[in-house]
């Protein structure tokens, strides 16, 4: 069986909104065609903002996951448990709710095996332009 998770990016915290709404009938028709679902929501993470420090980068595990008041590991074990993600965010401003970003900033290695994933440890190689470029 199929496991389906639909994230909601809907900052709503006391009511259900419209972008809940949709996400569960989506939810709900999976469910129909024989998958388990889970629908969570990002504003009840609390996902501590990225600092830039870059040792994700270096192949070291973000520092931010030892701070006790982090909750992105527990959405990150949600997400490493399902076999498709549903999105769902209402648009503020022409663009996405802030906690998306958040989340999207902090997506990066959340454990130790996740640190052997070839994009971090591959190089970058820029190849050389096949004609001159005229200025």
């Amino acid at each position: 069986m199929k496991r389906i998770l639909g994230i909601s990016g809907s900052m709503k915290k006391d009511k259900f909104s419209s972008t809940e709404y949709l996400l569960e009938c989506a939810l709900n028709e999976a469910e129909r065609c024989g998958a388990s679902t889970k629908h969570i929501r990002l504003v009840d993470y609390n996902i501590l903002p990225c600092t830039g420090c870059g040792e994700c980068m270096n192949g070291n595990k973000c520092k931010l996951l030892s701070n006790p008041t982090d909750q992105l590991k527990e959405l990150y074990d949600e997400c490493c448990k399902a076999d498709a993600f549903i999105f769902a965010s209402p648009v503020y401003a022409l663009s996405l709710p802030a906690i998306w970003k958040c989340w999207f900033d902090r997506c990066e290695p959340c454990s130790e095996s996740d640190l052997d994933y070839d994009y971090y440890l591959s190089l970058i190689h820029i190849s050389e332009p096949t004609r001159p470029i005229s200025i």
